[in-house]
């Protein structure tokens, strides 16, 4: 009984310290996403003024909304990590078994959910691509403006062309689609059709404060030396994604690694008050 009562002991002060910086951590999301939806102003006057440099009359970006989501995000994450984090800290300082058996209980499903969605994104990659580029292709189809347009798809659409050398989802023809480009450029009496946006060439500086590119007609004949017309957007975020993976590995391990020794030290703590409470009833 004594190697366990050590080996218990150890478990108290680890979750009790763990589980306290976990309440906290929870606490602070709340309190976060509380200002966000009581006091969103704080947020909004400040925001609102940036948004207005690039947003039409015209454009149905509601503000209030998006911060009254994120909001939301933030109090419902920072809940659940203020429980969890509470029902071990509780179960450790105050050696209650519920608190401790709820606790692991818990811990183990967001482990297994994790597991899970880490299987499933590698194993069903193909059909994950297939969906999101479909998704993104929609959005270039239904809300793409052009190089000028101002509403929040667009800005951001052509940051993407911008920032990450690249156009379109696959390649620029997925641009064609967009219902909403206006293609024709008219100069002196003269008509023509853009292949792609001006986004799409190559560029020196960032946007939106990019410079204008050294060939004027590489959005009507974009080629290799003068547009980004076949590096497709979509490939390029993958890039960047990859480009983390080690940091997200060994993040994701020690995640898991700290979360089993969690759940194994409730279990030899639960077991250990549950021996305690028996050599009581026998005395």
């Amino acid at each position: 009984m004594e190697e366990l009562g050590t080996v218990a002991y150890c478990g108290r002060i680890w979750l009790a310290v763990f589980n306290t910086v976990f309440t906290i951590l929870g606490s602070a999301c709340f309190v976060l996403g509380s200002v966000l939806r009581f006091r969103s102003d704080i947020f909004t006057s400040y925001l609102s003024g940036l948004i207005s440099n690039v947003q039409t009359e015209e454009s149905v970006f509601n503000l209030s909304d998006f911060i009254e989501g994120i909001a939301f995000t933030f109090i419902v994450i920072g809940l659940f990590i203020f429980i969890v984090g509470g029902l071990g800290c509780l179960g450790a300082c105050w050696k209650l078994r519920t608190c401790l058996l709820v606790y692991a209980v818990v811990v183990v499903i967001v482990l297994v959910a994790q597991v899970v969605g880490v299987t499933l994104m590698c194993t069903l990659k193909s059909q994950f691509d297939i969906s999101l580029k479909t998704m993104l292709k929609r959005t270039l189809s239904s809300s793409y403006t052009g190089d000028i347009g101002t509403d929040p798809v667009t800005l951001g659409w052509n940051y993407l062309f911008v920032q990450l050398s690249c156009c379109g989802v696959d390649n620029y023809t997925d641009i064609y689609t967009a219902t909403h480009w206006n293609r024709t450029v008219s100069e002196g009496g003269l008509t023509v059709y853009l292949k792609t946006p001006f986004t799409c060439c190559k560029l020196e500086g960032e946007y939106p404060d990019m410079d204008w590119p050294l060939d004027p007609f590489c959005a009507l004949s974009p080629n290799a030396s003068n547009s980004n017309y076949n590096h497709g957007c979509y490939s390029a975020l993958e890039g960047v994604v990859l480009g983390y993976t080690t940091t997200m590995v060994v993040a994701g391990i020690i995640l898991a690694a700290v979360e089993i020794v969690s759940v194994v030290l409730a279990v030899l703590l639960f077991r250990d008050l549950h021996c305690e409470e028996e050599e009581v009833f026998k005395e």
